[in-house]
């Protein structure tokens, strides 16, 4: 079947201004703080079998005592006495009657099934203490037990209220290791669509952390020497990493791995899926030494062997979904297989036109910083999942790009670690080889898109075609045909979703929790209109784009440099694709390349520069009909380093502290822990301020109609001050030191402002956020 531009399909505009909807999921990072003998993680490990074991083992003479002494240096030398996604315990006497109900109900084996008895691993979530009774936790769990006990004490909202607050309960998930926050209403605002998702996104996180302090609290984690802290933070903490080095994986799953306690009816079987992710994803990253060895990369036997156990799953990212009410209801009306075909087609379409520019928004808006030493620059570690991401030809020109830029030449000669740690380590330090500071590693890290295969393309626009590319890649042991499709951009249709839109899965981590979520809303919502208008007016179609591997890698490498800070890449002289070959059209410094004369080599920058200048070209009228002009301006201004960059404001205080202008001039884990405590405290506390302003913005607009709050709150007049209760208690909710009262007051008002935005009669099911 085959479509073109006057299909009756598409009416007007879609994803025109006044037609889309939007929501977020955020993922966070947790930690709790306290000392060895009293924080769970570190308790569980001595507790352990394979502790134990070891212990016996080393004592018989069986093992090496290296092994059990290098565990005990992780468990004894932690400067800070913070434990990365470690559980949290406390006394079930501190709950009240609602939160236990919402544990006992989650502890069922089927949700739907109140009949279907206890899960079989619910003993996992008891402890027993000088003959109490304890629960233990994820702090993914904790925070909607925090919200549940809540609900259950606070007698100033009235009953219909509370009911409707019960809904948020669910908006706190986790099937992976870190918390997952999802919007907790669908935004659907006409004149400021972007600006009210960052509203949302930041006055979310803001409750999060207001959760954590009444847990804290409420639960008095403080007796038994813990503290709950949760923040953005894209990659996998680097003593987790350590830590998965010296126990094996079962024991790295039963640490880790979530017990899917919220969000899903049958948890042990979404936490069985997990598992499967984690086993899936390790063996595929253990995979990729194969095509490495293959493209000649690898020359030779002397490798250093990836663990059997992966870390991926514990990097962090946001979620950006954005909805069009117009094809929604369209396809919802009509119902028939010509529209599904049809909504399938243009989606995946609009996916491979979007991705061409998604490498504006890395650095610019979205980073995770990351200093690699050169001791650990062998390719089977530093090129994460690549190999099954790119082309032979396009990863062996990144790798070759990514080592020339990289700070390991001395006496005129490129070095490169090549056998044992203890020889790397040497010679790094003898020839003071630093390695490389990678902007956006999280893309790197993690199994960010799955490359199609010549028989399987991945976005042809055929009904199904991800279910038998991820057979085929599961033969090759790639990936595993039972998960989900991963993919930089998704599409999310009707029959499946509830909605037609796009999910953007490639942001790692936000400086500016309103402004960068605002622009970045603004220019993928842009993307996709933009998308729709070149294939409406039959500008592109699915054959100027063809389905083949190397002409999709050809457009992902552009994302992969930019993730990685390389300066160049190589576009094909004849290349098939046409949308590149129009925005490299725009490009100032081209030039044929003497290495590779079949290509055209292409500056990043220059790129993005071209990206924009085509984007501006064939989109003006959207830029005036979207009223987005001061995103663009923004744009520019970061493009042009006339505005920093996120990834320059993230680095920003640890450069400055360190006295030193890049981040290749401090040691790397030196670095990559000062930008682990930086997430954990400045940028926490700047997104709770960015909170805050949000809140105050929204808030000030419903004090004015009295009538308005009352419906919400048999108290109203208690609300009188609210402006001055939630401008007096910024600084103590920053130092933490705001009276349980007091924080249960500001919970309340946070909770009518998102009570009063769920039961708006114009939301509902048109862009519901799916997970």
């Amino acid at each position: 079947m085959t479509f073109n531009g006057e299909l009756r399909f598409f009416v007007n505009n879609p994803f025109g201004k006044g037609d889309v909807t939007g929501g977020i999921e955020t993922e966070l990072q947790t930690c709790v703080i306290g000392s060895r003998d009293n924080v769970d993680l570190p308790l569980y490990i001595k507790n352990s079998s394979y502790y134990k074991n070891l212990q016996k083992r080393t004592r018989n003479g069986e093992y090496s005592p290296k092994k059990l002494q290098e565990l005990d240096r992780f468990l004894e030398e932690n400067r800070d006495n913070t434990w990365e996604n470690s559980y949290v315990y406390f006394k079930d006497r501190y709950l009240n009657n609602f939160a236990k109900s919402v544990i006992e109900h989650d502890l069922l084996s089927d949700k739907s099934n109140p009949q279907s008895g206890k899960r079989s691993d619910m003993e996992k979530f008891i402890l027993h203490k000088n003959g109490e009774k304890y629960w233990r936790f994820p702090v993914s769990y904790f925070l909607k037990i925090s919200l549940a006990n809540y609900i259950g004490e606070d007698n100033s909202l009235n009953q219909p209220t509370k009911n409707t607050l019960k809904k948020l309960l669910d908006k706190f998930s986790n099937d992976n290791t870190s918390p997952e926050v999802i919007s907790f209403y669908v935004v659907d605002d006409t004149e400021n669509f972007a600006d009210s998702l960052a509203k949302e996104n930041c006055k979310r996180f803001l409750f999060t952390q207001l959760l954590t302090i009444y847990g804290n609290k409420k639960f008095r984690l403080d007796e038994e020497g813990e503290k709950v802290v949760v923040y953005h933070s894209p990659l996998t903490p680097s003593r987790q990493k350590r830590l998965n080095e010296l126990i094996p994986d079962s024991l790295y799953r039963d640490l880790f791995i979530s017990p899917c306690l919220s969000g899903w009816d049958k948890g042990e079987e979404k936490k069985r899926y997990m598992e499967l992710c984690h086993l899936s994803l390790s063996r595929s990253y253990l995979n990729t030494i194969g095509k490495l060895k293959d493209v000649g990369i690898i020359k030779n036997n002397l490798i250093v062997l990836p663990n059997t156990s992966n870390t991926c799953l514990t990097n962090n990212g946001i979620h950006i979904s954005i909805g069009s009410k117009l094809i929604t209801a369209k396809v919802k009306y009509n119902n028939t297989k010509f529209y599904n075909i049809a909504e399938k087609h243009y989606s995946d379409l609009v996916i491979k036109i979007v991705e061409h520019f998604i490498p504006l928004l890395i650095q610019n808006y979205s980073a995770s910083p990351y200093r690699i030493p050169f001791r650990d620059l062998h390719p089977e570690k530093i090129l994460g999942f690549l190999p099954h991401e790119l082309d032979f030809t396009h990863i062996r020109m990144l790798y070759r790009r990514w080592m020339k830029k990289c700070f390991n030449k001395r006496f005129g000669k490129r070095f490169y670690p090549f056998g044992p740690s203890w020889i790397d380590i040497t010679i790094e330090k003898i020839l003071n080889l630093k390695g490389d500071a990678v902007p956006d590693y999280r893309l790197i890290d993690y199994f960010v898109a799955l490359l199609s295969t010549d028989n399987s393309p991945a976005f042809d626009g055929k009904l199904n075609n991800h279910i038998k590319l991820k057979e085929e890649l599961h033969e090759m042991g790639v990936f595993d045909e039972i998960l989900s499709f991963y993919t930089l951009f998704r599409g999310r249709s009707v029959n499946e979703n509830g909605y037609n839109g796009f999910e953007g899965r490639f942001y790692s981590c936000f400086y500016d929790l309103r402004e960068d979520t605002k622009h970045v809303a603004n220019l993928q919502w842009l993307f996709i209109a933009l998308a729709y208008k070149l294939i409406l007016s039959g500008s592109l179609t699915h054959q100027e784009i063809p389905d083949d591997p190397f002409v999709e890698s050809e457009r992902r490498q552009l994302v992969f440099a930019a993730a990685l800070g390389i300066p160049t890449v190589y576009i094909k002289k004849d290349t098939r694709n046409s949308l590149i070959r129009s925005i490299i059209s725009h490009c100032k410094n081209t030039r044929i390349s003497k290495r590779y004369p079949e290509y055209i080599r292409v500056e990043v920058k220059d790129y993005l520069n071209a990206a924009m200048n085509f984007i501006t070209k064939e989109g003006e009228d959207l830029l005036e009909d979207l009223d987005i002009k001061d995103t663009i301006e923004d744009m520019a201004d970061r493009l042009h380093g006339v505005k920093k960059s996120t990834y320059n404001k993230m680095i920003e205080p640890i450069l400055e502290n360190h006295k030193v202008k890049s981040p290749i001039d401090i040691d790397a884990d030196l670095f990559n822990r000062d930008l682990e405590s930086f997430y954990r405290n400045e940028l926490r506390i700047k997104h709770i301020k960015d909170g805050f302003k949000a809140l105050l913005d929204d808030i000030s607009v419903k004090m004015n109609d009295s009538n308005r709050l009352s419906k919400y709150s048999e108290k109203i007049s208690q609300f009188s001050q609210i402006y001055h209760t939630i401008k007096s208690s910024e600084n103590k909710v920053i130092d933490e030191t705001i009276d349980l009262d007091t924080l249960k007051q500001l919970i309340s008002i946070m909770a009518i402002d998102f009570v009063s935005e769920l039961e708006k009669d114009h939301r509902g099911e048109v862009c519901s956020i799916a997970i």
